[in-house]
C-alpha cells in the first residue's frame, strides 16, 4: 500500500480532516504552559525572525536590481 494511502499518516492530517490536529491526535505536550513548551514556542519564533530577515533582505535585494 502507498504512503498516501495511509490514514496514520501526519501528510494526511493535513490534507484531510485537520481538526484531528487540534483534538489530540497530534497533542505533544500535556501542558501548554510547561518548559517544554515554552521551549518550542521560543524556537518557533526564532525561525520566524530569521525568516522575516531573510524575506526583507531578499525583497529589499530585488528591489534595489529593478532601478539600475
Amino acid at each position: 500500500m502507498s504512503s498516501h494511502h495511509n490514514q496514520d499518516s501526519i501528510q494526511h492530517l493535513y490534507e484531510g480532516d485537520q481538526s484531528k490536529l487540534y483534538s489530540g491526535v497530534m497533542q505533544h505536550h500535556a501542558d501548554v504552559n510547561s518548559a517544554e513548551s515554552r521551549k518550542q514556542v521560543g524556537r518557533i519564533w526564532k525561525v520566524f525572525w530569521i525568516l522575516l530577515v531573510v524575506t526583507v533582505v531578499e525583497v529589499s535585494a530585488t528591489k534595489c536590481q529593478g532601478r539600475l
